[in-house]
């Protein structure tokens, strides 16, 4: 084989490798970073990853001119692919929410988030009786600085459980907070922690955490109104 011909086909390899090798690079960092499904990014990154090497695989074939033109085209319309505005958006919501979720799973939110919502639930009178939040039926709904700091959501506080629903309807995820009554005793409840995603048959949930709290123990009214004033939750008694 004449030493250009080697040098063509060693570039054309090259070219390849580092392009599977991108192709799996971008699509971890689009899955890390906008909480996109792993099966959607092996898609959409496999298929690019899939043209791009045809590309150069076919550019071999052609006049220098044409190859360029061919070349051109292709990152163009990557370019608008993953440039438009509607990507653009798409990304940095995705972005946002997949930082809510880390921090919903980080231990020491859900430590926080925990307790709080223990102590909310077992003053659940007191919420309703000191004007907390929107007082319903059958729940009291939360929102605002009564939400856990670090949280950007809304919460539903009812006597046997809790739940605070965050990102919307794209991305829905947050926290569901039960009452065990299979194990609490008169002097001790139980409480569970799940992290939650999706909607209706598609939701998932991780349990996270169990709290064993006194029953006696919740929010005293000095407590509400002094929160209400400053406009942040507290620890309780």
């Amino acid at each position: 084989m004449p030493l250009d011909a080697e040098k063509s086909q060693a570039l054309v390899e090259i070219g390849m490798g580092i392009t599977i090798l991108g192709s799996m690079g971008m699509g971890y960092l689009f899955y890390y970073f906008t909480g996109m499904r792993p099966v959607v990014c092996v898609i959409l990154f496999g298929t690019i990853a899939a043209i791009s090497v045809a590309i150069i695989g076919l550019s071999r074939w052609l006049s220098k001119k044409w190859a360029i033109l061919l070349g051109v085209v292709w990152v163009g319309f990557l370019m608008f692919l993953f440039l438009n505005p509607i990507s653009l958006f798409v990304s940095m919501y995705g972005s946002r929410v997949a930082s809510d979720k880390r921090n919903l799973c980080s231990r020491s939110t859900y430590m926080a988030v925990g307790e709080t919502l223990a102590l909310y639930c077992q003053s659940y009178q007191l919420l309703r009786s000191h004007g907390c939040g929107t007082a319903h039926s059958d729940c009291v709904t939360l929102h605002g600085a009564w939400i856990p700091k670090g949280l950007n959501g809304v919460g539903t506080i009812r006597p046997n459980g809790a739940s605070i629903g965050t990102g919307g309807v794209l991305y829905d995820h947050g926290y569901e907070f039960s009452l065990d009554t299979k194990v609490s005793t008169a002097d001790t409840n139980v409480w569970q922690l799940y992290y939650t995603e999706g909607k209706n048959k598609s939701k998932t949930e991780r349990h996270l955490l169990t709290i064993h709290m006194d029953s006696a123990r919740q929010f005293s009214a000095d407590d509400l109104l002094l929160m209400k004033a400053s406009g942040h939750y507290g620890s309780g008694n």
